[in-house]
């Protein structure tokens, strides 16, 4: 399950005309961490399916802002842990989102 995202809050590899639809894993890495870094006291939701995950925060209008990542969940997990976020399964029963909260 993929989260409803507000499309001018969405951010991607597939980018503008001319841009590489492909990305290093590195490349993803660093823009995870430029996503985070923006907003380090959000809350923050992932999920994904194979090498594709998708990180989003609320965002002032009510909705989500998101990125679209070429990492499988688990390096997303673990680069969220590095950020010092502890992340675990949401309370909602019907959602597969892992909800990830800052420790530090």
């Amino acid at each position: 399950m993929f989260f409803k995202t507000d499309q001018a809050h969405t951010s991607g590899p597939e980018g503008s005309a001319g841009e590489s639809t492909t990305e290093t894993k590195q490349a993803s890495v660093e823009r995870l961490r430029g996503f985070v870094d923006e907003r380090p006291e959000h809350k923050y939701f992932f999920n994904g399916d194979g090498d594709r995950s998708f990180l989003c925060r609320p965002n002032e209008q009510g909705g989500r802002s998101c990125v679209n990542l070429m990492l499988p969940t688990t390096q997303l997990l673990a680069e969220m842990q590095k950020l010092d976020y502890f992340c675990a399964l949401g309370q909602n029963p019907n959602s597969s989102d892992i909800e990830c909260h800052r420790i530090s």
